[in-house]
């Protein structure tokens, strides 16, 4: 045996193929020879066996290991062998169609954020009547208000003395929101949420960009607002009523942000399904135009009526829960 030599064992650790063979069949010395009388060549001939015994089923083990060992190794090598070349390729196929498609998505991702950045100059909630919203929140001591592009909302709430957050993605919003003294982050609602504690809004208000992705990730936002919001704490939604046609088939595609049309029923049962309570719907903004029902014939009054709830319905709606 070489553990004597430290310094040999670190060159042996540098090709240790090698250097195994060296201590598997390294002889261990051992004197089974015992001089006590008078049972003392009794006791040599059992140690002697016992040891012969035990070599020779620590041999045999050693052996059927190294079969195994070979075995093993050369099954490895001949699934490699086997490998073809052309699954290899096939993979890195793969991998770069995933790559490129994950590049092309991001690309995606952020021209749309700069498109709709290019088109959010324009204020989409103007002429709506904040009054409704703010008195939900009268009293309330922390809200949360995603989205910054209905400035007349947040001067609001300012006015009435409710302490709010504002959260949105784009710098510009902020920037502005900043200016008139308001507390306001750049961060998407859903990152801000998660850094939130549970029960530590006393409400929230949803609007624009939180609302511009798909219903499945509106339902998680929801239920993180509900995680955060304290028991009987409002929740309002903000969003044009597309039931209206000349909303929903025309004003609401000017915005280049917007996925699909969500009604406001829809959004409703989507809260509820968050595990709100039963939401109401309040009217923001009523359609500047409509046709004239004050007319002699009952049957035309009514298809007029019926067409103004079909073509000139109200622009915006809030929908409105509690926890």
């Amino acid at each position: 045996m070489r553990e004597d030599d430290p310094t040999q064992f670190v060159d042996e650790l540098r090709e240790p193929l090698v250097a195994l063979p060296h201590y598997f069949g390294a002889e261990i010395p051992y004197d089974p020879r015992s001089r006590r009388l008078p049972f003392g060549p009794a006791v040599t001939l059992v140690r002697g066996s016992l040891v012969r015994l035990l070599r020779w089923w620590l041999l045999s083990a050693l052996e059927r290991q190294d079969r195994v060992n070979r075995l093993l190794v050369r099954a490895i090598e001949q699934l490699d062998e086997r490998s073809p070349h052309a699954l290899d390729e096939r993979l890195t196929a793969i991998e770069e169609t995933w790559r490129a498609r994950d590049s092309a998505d991001r690309a995606e991702v952020l021209e749309s954020t700069a498109l709709a950045q290019a088109f959010a100059s324009s204020d989409r909630f103007d002429g709506a009547d904040p009054a409704p919203v703010v008195e939900m929140l009268r009293a309330r001591r922390r809200v949360l208000l995603s989205d910054l592009s209905w400035p007349a909302l947040a001067e609001a709430l300012g006015k009435a003395g409710i302490a709010y957050q504002g959260v949105d993605p784009d710098a510009a919003s902020v920037q502005r929101s900043r200016a008139a003294g308001a507390d306001a982050v750049q961060r998407n609602t859903d990152v801000q949420l998660r850094a939130l504690a549970d029960d530590s809004l006393d409400g929230a208000v949803l609007m624009g960009s939180p609302l511009q992705t798909t219903l499945g990730h509106v339902v998680v936002l929801l239920r993180q607002l509900r995680r955060t919001l304290n028991a009987g704490a409002p929740l309002v939604i903000v969003a044009p009523n597309t039931d209206s046609l000349r909303i929903g088939a025309r004003e609401i595609w000017r915005d280049p942000s917007v996925r699909r049309p969500v009604p406001p029923r829809l959004y409703a049962e989507v809260i509820e399904l968050a595990g709100f309570g039963k939401p109401e719907v309040r009217i923001l903004r009523a359609a500047g135009t409509s046709l004239a029902e004050d007319l002699a014939d009952p049957k035309l009054a009514a298809n007029m009526r019926l067409l103004n709830d079909l073509l000139f319905g109200p622009d915006i709606c809030a929908i409105v829960a509690r926890k």
